[in-house]
């Protein structure tokens, strides 16, 4: 409040009024920002289009339907919807929680280890399409599908039964495992996606790790070199081999457990594309 005419006075305005003017002058200021802030928001908006949230693939360390949980030392949870699953493609037997028993299998039938994302999401179709195509069941045979690339690949998920054992969850190795070694990377990602289901109550404290052929004697999965890597598991349990009782014994289960393709049978259900092509099987 200077000026010539006042002759370098002091300025005999009230201080409430220059307050007043100060006040208004900042107000002004902060709402041009938020209009101008607020008009280039949508524009930019309508230039890229609104933002589909169901198909963004966001990253958490939750297990949350609409997010790609972190699993720990970078094992990812790839779900169903982001390696292409059909759509409507489910099986109808729901899994009882905690599950008690875990059984490891493989794809087999002279298969390599997938090495990325886009391949192992492939791979995962083409065994939906031939476990529904060809071998008769309604989705995916396996609960989780374990990448060389060290990712966890939903199949049937927690809640659903798989095709084998419906009481047992159960974790499949992509590979063929008589003739190629399982990586680090696979077995770390089994350990962690089991840590998880014991966190999240879908496992027991004390459930069971054991190999396909220790529930059914005519087939070799896991395959030889990654079952040489199982028995050295904490929790793989010696049933079902020489001079054990068979899996589930202590709990009552019978020694051939209820299998998927089995029930079909039995209940008359038949796909006329049925054609059980060995090359194409997930063992």
């Amino acid at each position: 409040g200077r000026n010539n005419q006042n002759r370098g006075l002091p300025s005999a305005e009230p201080s409430t009024l220059r307050q007043e003017r100060y006040f208004i002058y900042g107000a002004l200021i902060f709402f041009a920002i938020v209009g101008f802030s607020t008009a280039i928001y949508f524009i930019v908006n309508q230039v890229r289009g609104p933002v589909d949230i169901d198909r963004e693939i966001l990253f958490d360390t939750n297990y949350n339907r609409r997010t790609m949980p972190n699993l720990g030392n970078s094992h990812m949870i790839i779900e169903r919807r982001n390696w292409g699953s059909q759509i409507g493609a489910h099986g109808a037997i729901q899994l009882e929680h905690p599950v008690q028993y875990v059984i490891v299998t493989h794809i087999g039938v002279r298969t390599k280890n997938c090495t990325g994302m886009h391949e192992c999401a492939n791979r995962m179709r083409m065994l939906q399409d031939a476990a529904i195509g060809e071998r008769n069941l309604p989705d995916i045979p396996s609960n989780f599908y374990l990448g060389g690339d060290g990712n966890v690949y939903v199949g049937r998920g927690w809640d659903i039964a798989n095709a084998y054992h419906n009481r047992t969850l159960s974790v499949c190795f992509m590979g063929d495992f008589e003739r190629y070694e399982p990586n680090a990377s696979q077995l770390s990602a089994m350990q962690h996606l089991l840590t998880y289901g014991v966190i999240q109550r879908k496992l027991t404290n004390d459930y069971k790790l054991v190999a396909r052929r220790q529930t059914k004697s005519t087939t070799s999965s896991p395959g030889d070199m990654l079952y040489a890597r199982l028995v050295r598991f904490p929790r793989w349990n010696p049933c079902g081999t020489q001079a054990y009782a068979h899996c589930g014994a202590e709990l009552g289960f019978p020694s051939v457990w209820d299998d998927e393709h089995d029930f079909n049978e039995r209940n008359g259900i038949h796909n006329p594309l049925l054609i059980h092509r060995k090359s194409t099987e997930e063992e």
